[in-house]
């Protein structure tokens, strides 16, 4: 009887007995058990790579689950494990805050009369405009040709570092102009004049290696 059972049924599921086991031993196991030679592992070897395959595999996702994850990734969900996204979403945010600010100069010369309130209206003007825009084509051309974003990202990233370091110059100048009229207006553009510069100095760079580096882009 028992003969006869392995000559003509097939053998259980692993997971039958252990509902735990991993879908892929069970594989291996039913493939060594195939009524038919030709089905099943024709040499050592070929057993001995699924194996170790097997193996790798699990070894990587142990390691993946045991690797802590950071507050900012938790805060940050599935952006958090995607460097590119966040690449994105930096310069968007660069693009709103260039829109801010260009509210931002209209309300001071509103506010103000003379030629120096002129001059630093039309200069923020045109800093925040061009920063605005040169990120606008850094965020299409990614999109429309990831392969090349390096050479986009190291074409505009002089430019973008100089008018965002002009960008931040402005609103300072522009806060120390209504400091004691409007002194509401004066810190937040004190504020956003230090995160242009730190963004302009530190953030963006870093952005820019990590989202080349992520999309498999650096040089050989």
């Amino acid at each position: 009887m028992t003969i006869a059972n392995i000559l003509t049924q097939r053998a259980a599921p692993i997971t039958h007995h252990d509902p735990e086991a991993p879908a892929e031993i069970d594989r291996i196991i039913q493939k060594c058990l195939r009524k038919r030679p030709a089905e099943r592992y024709q040499f050592a070897t070929e057993l001995l790579t699924d194996l170790r395959n097997f193996r790798a595999a699990t070894t990587t996702a142990d390691a993946a689950q045991k690797e802590p994850q950071s507050l900012l990734r938790k805060l940050l969900g599935a952006a958090g494990t995607k460097p590119y996204l966040l690449w994105e979403i930096l310069h968007i945010k660069a693009c709103i805050r260039c829109a801010l600010l260009v509210y931002l100069a209209w309300r001071f010369k509103t506010a103000t009369s003379g030629r120096p309130s002129l001059a630093l209206f039309f200069s923020a003007l045109v800093c925040y405009t061009t920063q605005g825009i040169l990120c606008a084509v850094l965020l299409i051309a990614g999109a429309a040709d990831r392969r090349n974003l390096r050479m986009y990202v190291q074409m505009l990233a002089p430019w973008l570092r100089a008018v965002g370091l002009a960008n931040g110059l402005v609103a300072f100048l522009i806060a120390a102009f209504v400091a004691e009229s409007h002194t509401i207006l004066a810190v937040l553009l004190t504020v956003l004049a230090v995160a242009i510069g730190f963004t302009a100095l530190v953030l963006k760079p870093a952005m820019d290696r990590t989202a080349i580096y992520s999309s498999g882009l650096t040089e050989q």
